[in-house]
């Protein structure tokens, strides 16, 4: 079995069907993203560079961007949670609440941001 469903299977419900769901829309995008297990996590990348990762916390899933800092003026959702140097993230608590079409627009926007740069860190 592949890390990342071994990672899905070990979370509880609702967070399982979020991973699955959202791992669903990244992955059908005709971006060239690809999956791995980092960090004990689903991270993905954008043609071999960090893009987000998806975090099961207590009671909610963290959609974490990489270059999130460059994202958050025209992504007001997302936040800074514990003063992270550049990821921004929201917090996802339910499947109802979840905005695809949002997402979408942020998921193909930081695929354009890393498009031109030679790292997903600033200054690189």
């Amino acid at each position: 079995m592949k890390p990342i469903f071994e990672y899905i299977e070990r979370q509880r419900e609702p967070y399982q069907s979020m991973l699955l769901f959202i791992r669903e829309i990244i992955l059908s995008k005709d971006e060239p993203i690809e999956e791995s297990v980092k960090y004990q996590v689903p991270f993905y990348k954008y043609k071999g560079k960090m893009l987000m990762y998806l975090n099961v916390k207590e009671n909610y899933l963290d959609v974490a961007f990489m270059q999130g800092i460059l994202l958050q003026p025209q992504f007001s959702i997302l936040e800074n949670h514990k003063t992270r140097k550049q990821v921004r993230s929201f917090k996802v608590k339910s499947l109802e609440d979840f905005d695809v079409s949002l997402f979408e627009n942020m998921l193909l926007e930081a695929c354009k941001m890393l498009e031109s740069r030679k790292s997903a860190w600033l200054g690189k």
